[in-house]
This record gives structure tokens, C-alpha cells and sequence, in this order.
């Protein structure tokens, strides 16, 4: 079950252990009453609003756009958009990054992962490697998040003179 909530307090017993309580919807009650007492895997952490469908429908009229006028596949200039206005993995504060030979074509091909080529370039064992980010896909995306990357691909229709024949239903 997932659902959206608030922590409403946190005790603790006299055996050292918590007890959290949560102010939930509905939902939750069937569930809770179906697992009370069993263990469960629990994961807590901060509502966002994710983006809307509406959102996504636009930002790929967009690229199939930019794609076109790019001459470019749509994977490509995703890639690209991602690259330039999506937001990092993150683990544990740090950004993760991998190392890959700086002239492998298939970087911004990929459907399975999002990379950022950063400036950072080295010699490993004769062949020279690049430093890429690793970027969150956007269907991770919150709104705000969604609204950035939609933005930025408009700034660069422009930049282009793509005239973008939006149309959402």
C-alpha cells in the first residue's frame, strides 16, 4: 500500500524502542488492520508532487520536434535535455558519476540510463576516459522538477527557431 501522510508523533517505550504514529487517509485503515502486528519493510520519506501526465505529453511533442529539426533521434535529444536541465542521481549527498572513453558514440543513444558529460577527462590505461553524472529519468520527475526540463527544451526550440506546433489533448 503507499499512501500520503504526516508523522503525528514519535514515543518512546521504556524498552528503548519508538512507536510513530502517522495521520493517514482511508486508505490506510484496511491495510493496517490486515498487517497489524506483523513485520514490515517500512520506507518514510517526503511527499512530492510528481509530474503530471498533461506535462509529460507536452515535453515529448517538444523533443519529437527538436528531434526532427535536429535531424537527431528522439532518444538523442532526450538525452541531451536531460543532460543539460534534469536533475542528478544523488546517494547519500553526493552525485553519482561513471567513467566512460570519452568517444563512445552510444552515450546519448541510450534509453537505460542518462548521462552529463562533465569536463573532467583522464588517461586510464592508455585510453582516455570521461567523467559523466548520472541523471535521474524523468518519469522520477516532480513537477517542479518536469517544469524545468519542458522549459529548458522550449529555450532551445527557440534558440533554434523551431516553431513548436503544441497541441495536448
Amino acid at each position: 500500500m503507499k499512501t500520503a501522510g504526516t508523522i503525528e508523533s514519535v514515543t518512546r517505550n521504556a524498552s528503548g524502542r519508538y512507536t510513530v504514529t502517522l495521520d493517514t487517509d482511508s486508505r490506510a485503515i484496511a491495510i493496517a488492520d490486515a498487517l497489524r502486528g506483523k513485520r514490515l519493510d517500512i520506507i518514510i520519506k517526503p511527499h512530492r508532487e510528481k509530474r503530471s501526465l498533461d506535462q509529460n505529453a507536452l515535453y515529448w511533442s517538444i523533443v519529437v520536434q527538436l528531434a526532427a529539426a535536429l535531424k537527431q533521434s528522439n532518444i538523442w535529444v532526450h538525452n541531451t535535455l536531460i543532460s543539460r536541465y534534469g536533475s542528478p542521481f544523488i546517494v547519500n549527498g553526493g552525485l553519482v558519476s561513471v567513467m566512460i572513453p570519452a568517444d563512445d558514440p552510444t552515450v546519448m543513444e541510450s534509453e537505460e540510463y542518462h548521462l552529463s558529460p562533465s569536463s573532467e577527462v583522464a588517461e586510464i590505461d592508455g585510453q582516455v576516459m570521461r567523467r559523466y553524472i548520472v541523471m535521474r529519468g524523468s518519469s522520477t520527475y516532480s513537477k517542479r522538477e518536469m517544469q524545468r526540463l519542458i522549459d529548458g527544451a522550449e529555450s532551445e526550440a527557440r534558440d533554434m527557431g523551431v516553431h513548436l506546433e503544441i497541441g495536448i489533448d
